[in-house]
């Protein structure tokens, strides 16, 4: 399987109630009982438009509510508990939801420039602990086969089946030795016993490029 150049995007949207082209279809959403409305080619060409410009003033104003955040709570953790917890809980969410940021620059979708994507998905990969050259061709494979045992990375690692197992996920030590495992396994090249990669041609170079 080669690895294209350009990612579509891919977030499920929510279309206005007043749109003229969308279509219905016959099939009713499990959550909501109503049948989703389905998007035009021009609707969804228009929402998906990508601009640097706006692209930029996002991830300015993300980084500008981690920077201050994290400068209001270094000035007031010793001083009024309940500055310095809002500013915690503030600064936390945001450096965690540089996910977001890396998971658009992933899919190319953040800015114009392919370069520019990649370049914030990179950066936002270091400040949310990811590899971002690592999880485009992981979050690929997971578009490629959604929801298929087997084949969607993503099932790989099983669901909680109880309270314990779920507050043990939750706690988030999981994650850390996951992830701390998987940056030591990449940076070695260390990619054979990850199945979504035995199962792509360019194994080889996404292991070289893996480590970048």
């Amino acid at each position: 399987m080669s690895i294209s150049t350009q990612d579509g995007a891919m977030s499920a949207i929510a279309p206005p109630a007043t749109a003229k082209t969308a279509e219905t279809s016959g099939t009713a959403d499990a959550w909501t009982g109503k049948s989703p409305t389905i998007l035009s080619a021009q609707a969804l060409a228009a929402l998906n438009a990508r601009s640097d410009r706006r692209g930029w003033q996002q991830l300015a104003l993300h980084l500008s509510a981690i920077a201050l955040s994290g400068a209001v709570w270094g000035w007031s953790h010793q001083g009024p508990w309940a500055i310095a917890g809002v500013a915690l809980l503030v600064y936390g969410f945001s450096l965690a939801s540089m996910f977001a940021a890396l998971h658009e620059g992933v899919h190319r979708t953040a800015f114009v420039s392919q370069r520019l994507n990649d370049q914030v998905a990179w950066l936002a990969g270091v400040l949310s602990f990811y590899n971002s050259t690592f999880y485009r061709r992981y979050h690929k494979w997971h578009h490629r086969y959604t929801r298929i045992p087997g084949k969607d990375p993503e099932l790989e690692e099983a669901a909680p089946t109880n309270w314990k197992i779920y507050l043990w996920q939750l706690s988030g030590i999981p994650w850390w030795i996951g992830k701390v495992k998987g940056h030591i396994r990449a940076a070695l090249g260390a990619l054979r016993a990850v199945p979504t990669f035995q199962r792509q041609r360019g194994m080889k170079s996404c292991a070289r490029l893996a480590g970048s």
